[in-house]
Parts: C-alpha cells; structure tokens; sequence
C-alpha cells in the first residue's frame, strides 16, 4: 500500500484481488443477519414521544461519525508512504465495522435482557453510538498496525475486533459493572491493546528484527503533519460529545462535557510544554497525541467527576504522561519488537 504514480492517487491492496469476492459474501451474510434479527419499527421511546431527546442525540452522535470517519483517518496521514491508505482504509473499515457492530451490539442487548421482546431488535440511537465506539477501537488498533498489514487482514481483525469489543464491552459494564462512560478502558486501552497483540503475532521473528531499524516508509513528512493537525483538530473539538454521548442524565452530560473540555484544554498545554523540555523545540508528534490524552484519559469519570481543578489536573498529567511516553516507552517498544506506528500506546 502507498502513494500511486499517476495524477489520481488509488489506494493500492495487491493482496485482495484474489480474495475480494470474500467482501461479497461477507455483505451478504451481515444484510441476512439484519433482515432476521433487525426490527424496522422504531424504538418505543421514539413511539411513546421521544423524537426530541433523539434529535438532541443526533447532534451527539454525528460528532462521533465525524471522529471516527474524519478525524481518526487525518490523524494517521502523517506517514510518508500511507497516507492514502490511512484516509481511505479509515473510511472502508469504519464503515465495515460499525454496520457488523450494529448487529452485534444489538443482538447482546437483546441477550442481556433475555430476550424479553423476542430475537428481534430495533436499532437505537445508543445502538448506532456504541458501533461508532467499536469502530474507533478498531481505528486506534489501525493506528497500530498502518503499514504493516494487507487491505485483506484488515478486513479479518476488524471483524474479529468488534466481536471481541461486544463481549469486552458486556463483561466490563454488564458483569462487573465499572463505571467507563467515555470508553477509557473498553475502547482505547482495548483498541491499543489488541493491536500491539496482533502486531506481535502477526509479524515472525524477522518482521520483528526489521521493526528494530530504522523504516524510511514509516517517517512522517512535512505535509502529511499538517494533514494530522486536522485530524487532532477534529478530534480535540467534537471529543467531549464522544465523552458525554452515553451519560446517563442530564447532570451526567453537563459533568462530562465540562470536565472533557478542561481536560483537554490542560493536556494541550502540558503537550506542548513536555515537547519543549524534551527536544528544545515543539514536535508535532507530541502535539498530535499527547494532546489528545486529555479526553482518553478523563473517559471512565467524565460524567462523576464534581471538581474542575481535578479536571484540569488530570489533563494535564495525562498530557504529560503521553509525552513522556513517545520520549521513553514508543522507542522501547519497538527495540522489543512491538511496532506502534501512530504511538497510540502512549
């Protein structure tokens, strides 16, 4: 996968020729799995007169569509030779994995209930939330992988991915019941997780030597960095609707929006305070992340969290942890063998 030579870039899969009728029947067999299960009468709040917390809903949720469909894709452009891939695979799996996401987050609903109303489920507007979340975790294990894997094995962990998302998912907030509104625990650190696990095992003893040395391939570039601040942009400004999207109130929503605002605002003053005292200078691969702790790392208590000095505290560790991460932990890890190219680990 790279840059075309013609005038009309075209995302290169080499691997997938032979196997792209593997996609057809994949589609197939999701349009079968939601004719059977999928109800096409709308939800009952919707039925009992809650058209309007459903549009406020939708504002919410269209600015998770634009994380996960925009922002996430930008922020992987960074790389030299994968920019294309970043930006068109971000779009194809996302879409993937929150259509298969629908049908299996629906079906445990369903299945934690008892099926009380049968086997047949409607799609919510939470549904379609929680599949966008699936699919950001599938986009930050992408994060780890971009450059190192075929259109083909995307395609395979995506959908292995969001089956193990719905069943972490169920056993964190269902099972043991922690508290994780904003996904710090079953998006982020599950997506990073799984793709430094799949990246191990996916790649042999001599993949693993060459990650060691230094990729030409993997480098980022001038324009690519400015694509990525549009990605962190996005992110960073829709990031409190991803926090506060499942509050369960009115007062949890306020919590979290208020505190994921400062949060952020206090990692991207201690990103670019950590880069400074690192490098002499402001990198943008600070500035692109460990901005970005701040909402990862108020996710599991935006919404309980009553103190908005803690708040700014907590961004601004976050930030600097991340920080610190890229200068220690990211060169660690790959002489080690673990490759993580967009340093989502940190």
């Amino acid at each position: 996968m790279g840059h075309a030579k013609s005038a009309n870039p075209k995302i290169k899969t080499p691997t997938l020729g032979a196997h792209i009728w593997l996609l057809a029947i994949l589609q197939i067999i999701i349009i079968v799995l939601f004719g059977v299960f999928i109800d096409p009468s709308a939800p009952e709040d919707i039925r009992s007169g809650g058209i309007l917390s459903y549009s406020k809903m939708y504002f919410i949720f269209i600015g998770i569509h634009i994380m996960i469909f925009v922002g996430f894709g930008y922020l992987m452009t960074f790389v030299r030779k994968y920019s294309y891939s970043a930006l068109g695979f971000a779009l194809w799996i996302s879409a993937l994995a929150a259509q298969w996401g629908i049908w299996l987050l629906g079906l445990m609903r369903s299945y934690s209930g008892g099926f009380a109303n049968g086997y047949r489920f409607p799609i919510t507007m939470s549904i379609l939330i929680e599949a966008d979340f699936g699919a950001g975790a599938v986009m930050i294990t992408m994060g780890v992988l971009l450059g190192r894997v075929s259109s083909l094995q995307l395609v395979f962990i995506a959908v292995f991915e969001v089956a193990w998302y719905t069943l972490d998912e169920w056993i964190n907030l269902v099972l043991l019941k922690i508290h994780d509104v904003g996904g710090s625990i079953c998006i982020h650190l599950f997506g990073a997780t799984f793709g430094l696990a799949a990246n191990f095992f996916m790649a042999g003893a001599e993949s693993r030597r060459k990650m060691r040395e230094n990729d030409e391939d993997n480098v980022p570039t001038y324009h690519g960095d400015l694509f990525a601040m549009i990605g962190t942009m996005l992110l960073w400004m829709y990031w409190p609707s991803f926090n506060a999207a499942l509050a369960e109130d009115d007062h949890g929503l306020y919590r979290a929006l208020i505190n994921t605002v400062l949060s952020l605002i206090a990692a991207t003053i201690a990103a670019f305070y950590f880069s400074h005292a690192f490098h002499h200078e402001f990198r943008m691969v600070d500035v692109q992340n460990a901005s970005l702790a701040g909402g990862v790392i108020m996710g599991s208590s935006a919404d309980i969290l009553g103190s908005p000095v803690l708040a700014l505290v907590i961004g601004t560790v976050g930030g600097g942890v991340s920080a610190c991460g890229y200068r220690y932990l990211l060169p660690w890890l790959t002489k080690h063998g673990f490759k993580d190219t967009c340093g989502v680990i940190n």
